[in-house]
């Protein structure tokens, strides 16, 4: 990180414009509480020498100092005289803690700033701790890893450094809690903290825009916890490269798995380094309350909800209509699917007899979500695991009490021949798209690429044996192994007869895509199916284009097909120039959509809205809106608009408004639709029965869920209907 000598002279003004500092209001001193301190520069990244100058106007008062994170006291702390040098050249970070001492004795409150001197492409957490909160041995942090609870959090300054990649440095320095974070990590030398951000500190909560969003995931900048995870168990295994569980739960993002925004790290605590970590988002109450927007329920609530479906589960035959409902109606089947798929791909030794967690978002009418929780021996990380790991049979043939109570749920879900064919269907999907061998290799080098010039600093604090390129290099092959001993372990454990390759084509005629199950895919692509399996194929025209037909000439002339899959086969779509009044994707647009964070209604549940941008306008009559996961699906929602005279004519620029969620609420804030468009806005409420239909009601915005538009077809199965916009 360099910068021009014009740089260099600003550099303490610009500190104080985009570092948010949390510092008590200035005002005239009256007693030692409201005395004041200034300590300049501001805390920041430096590549020159810097002068930290400590300042008071209070008369007759001295300025205590220290810095290794000690509370500054009398007769114990160095009294500040001059300013304090710290060499660029020497890397590394310098934490100051200063107070006054006044006239009659009595002490200011602490101030802190930190200073890094260091090249680093990660940003820079630094903890400035009173050592005797971390080492006393009757309530030391460090020498009492065991204790848990409200007792064993303390007081820590938190300074937040970005990676430096302007000239304008930014961050965040703040008061917060500080805690031992984890499990039996919590016995190692390199611990896992928790942050805790509460008005007793100061700042009740952090606002600031740590995390790039996720997808499907509305964007966070306010937090009251945060985690700073040290590679758990994953620190003290001879393969180590902490890229693991960031690996897995960027997958878990992809799909419906419920994860955290997180970014590697550099920590110091006290201006010691202590290597590399990932800060996250905690996933608890806080969480769910600020990115979906629910409560959660009490512990005892959720436990007693909990084991009633357990039992249910564990003592009904899921072969019965009756009680399968049951259960598809109380959990989140998507995300139930993709975590196990997830977890069990990833050959997580760590997992099933431990570390499973369900939650229930909302009590009344929520669903149960699974989410990850501890994911650090995945990837062949544990001595006997490898690429050929067959997680199937430790799956379905549980070797004790505890293999048996967690592999429950899916292994009686799997009597039901419909969720079989579901979950078998899924795990084609995804070893087709998010964990093909490419796809994970390629995600596994980016994240490499992130923390690799910083690992040093990782072995200067941690000396190790590993040898990180190698373990990279053993993740990437497991990445490229795996799926096709994955997919080996289902065809046995299943007695499916095999797999064979379905080939997608570049267009033989004009321009157009193809999507395999709802996935976009390139123009040349291969993937392996298992054989008897149910495949959707769709030609997707590019704007001004239109389907016209398959080179392959035993398949239907629709541009939807599903089929099974029973041999290797290719599928070569042909497309043409579209009419001027045929439809085209982007003719209409979804803008966005929510659950009740509308910037202009006070809406109540899930919303969507949509912006014509035709020239010429639409006819919305038959048009519908789905979370289906193919075209005629069944088993989720569509919300299809009414044949009325408003929507035969729908001008260009024109927003709609869909109200999904029907409730007493919403009725008394739509007591009728909105036809006229006069300020181009058109506003429909499923209550008010114009934009609706039989499957209305299953209609959901859940976690990482998928929305589709689509404009009519002759098909009442909507088997031939045109896809016009996603979200």
């Amino acid at each position: 990180m360099k910068q021009t000598t014009k740089w260099l002279m600003v550099i303490p003004l610009l500190l104080l414009v985009p570092l948010w500092v949390w510092e008590h209001a200035a005002s005239p001193p009256t007693d030692a509480t409201s005395a004041t301190l200034h300590i300049t520069p501001a805390s920041g990244r430096y590549d020159a020498d810097v002068l930290v100058r400590l300042e008071t106007a209070v008369a007759d008062a001295q300025i205590l100092f220290t810095l290794d994170g000690q509370t500054p006291l009398p007769g114990e702390a160095a009294v500040y005289q001059h300013p304090i040098p710290i060499d660029a050249n020497i890397p590394g970070v310098t934490v100051v803690t200063a107070r006054l001492l006044l006239a009659d004795g009595s002490l200011g409150p602490l101030q802190h700033a930190t200073y890094a001197t260091l090249d680093s492409s990660l940003p820079i957490v630094s903890l400035i701790v009173a050592p005797d909160d971390l080492y006393n041995p009757q309530h030391g942090l460090y020498t009492n890893p065991r204790e848990r609870g409200d007792e064993w959090e303390r007081p820590v300054d938190v300074t937040y450094l970005d990676n430096g990649e302007t000239a304008v440095l930014v961050g965040f320095h703040a008061p917060a809690g500080l805690r031992i974070h984890g499990n039996n990590s919590r016995d190692y030398d390199k611990k896992s903290w928790r942050l805790y951000f509460r008005s007793e500190y100061g700042l009740n909560r952090l606002t600031y825009p740590l995390f790039t969003p996720l997808p499907n995931q509305p964007p966070s900048d306010s937090f009251k916890r945060l985690v700073l995870h040290s590679g758990g168990q994953e620190f003290a295994a001879p393969g180590w490269t902490y890229l693991r569980t960031p690996l897995l739960e960027w997958l878990g993002a992809q799909t419906h798995v419920i994860v955290a925004p997180s970014r590697p790290v550099l920590l110091f605590i006290n201006g010691e380094a202590q290597g590399i970590y990932t800060l996250r988002q905690r996933i608890d109450e806080w969480f769910f309350a600020d990115v979906y927007g629910v409560e959660m329920p009490d512990e005892a609530t959720q436990a007693a909800q909990w084991d009633a479906l357990w039992q249910h589960i564990d003592t009904h035959d899921m072969q019965d209509a009756e009680a399968y409902a049951y259960v598809t109606s109380r959990i989140d089947v998507d995300n139930f699917i993709d975590y196990h798929i997830l977890q069990l791909y990833a050959a997580n030794t760590d997992w099933i007899y431990a570390n499973v967690r369900e939650v229930l978002p909302d009590a009344a009418g929520g669903r149960w979500h699974w989410l990850f929780w501890d994911l650090d021996w995945v990837f062949a990380l544990s001595l006997g695991s490898s690429a050929d790991f067959n997680m199937m049979t430790r799956f379905f043939e549980p070797e004790s009490p505890d293999f048996a109570q967690g592999s429950l749920p899916l292994r009686k879900l799997m009597e039901n021949a419909e969720f079989e064919a579901r979950f078998l269907a899924r795990v084609d999907e995804l070893l087709n798209t998010v964990l093909r061998p490419e796809v994970v290799a390629n995600k596994i080098e980016a994240l490499a690429a992130d923390v690799r010039p910083d690992v040093a600093y990782e072995f200067a604090r941690w000396p190790s044996t590993t040898d990180w390129e190698a373990s990279v290099a053993e993740m990437v092959l497991f990445a490229q192994e795996r799926p096709s001993f994955f997919r080996q372990h289902i065809i046995e454990q299943f007695q499916l007869t095999g797999s064979a390759p379905l080939h997608l084509a570049a267009p033989a005629s004009g321009d157009g895509q193809l999507a395999l199950n709802a996935w976009l895919l390139p123009p040349v692509w291969t993937g392996e199916f298992f054989l008897d399996s149910l495949v959707t194929v769709t030609a997707v025209p590019a704007p001004g284009y239109r389907f016209a037909g398959w080179v392959e000439a035993d398949l239907p002339e629709t541009p939807v097909i599903t089929l099974p899959v029973t041999a290797e086969r290719s599928f070569t779509p042909r497309f043409e120039r579209a009419d001027a009044g045929s439809w085209q994707v982007g003719d209409v647009v979804i803008t966005r959509a929510g659950t009740s964070d509308h910037p202009d209604y006070d809406i109540v549940g899930d919303w969507v809205e949509l912006e014509v941008q035709r020239r010429g306008g639409v006819d919305l009559r038959g048009w519908r809106l789905t979370d289906g996961d193919t075209k005629t699906a069944v088993d989720e929602g569509s919300l299809v608009f009414a044949p009325h005279e408003a929507l035969a004519d729908v001008a260009r620029g024109t927003r709609i408004l869909v109200v999904v969620t029907e409730n007493a609420e919403n009725g008394r804030l739509f007591p009728q639709d909105d036809w006229s468009a006069a300020n181009g806005e058109m506003v429909f409420y499923v209550g008010n029965g114009w934009v609706g239909g039989a499957s209305a009601f299953q209609f959901h915005l859940g976690a990482q869920e998928a929305i589709a538009l689509l404009g009519p077809g002759a098909s009442p199965d909507f088997a031939d209907d045109m896809g016009i916009a996603f979200f």
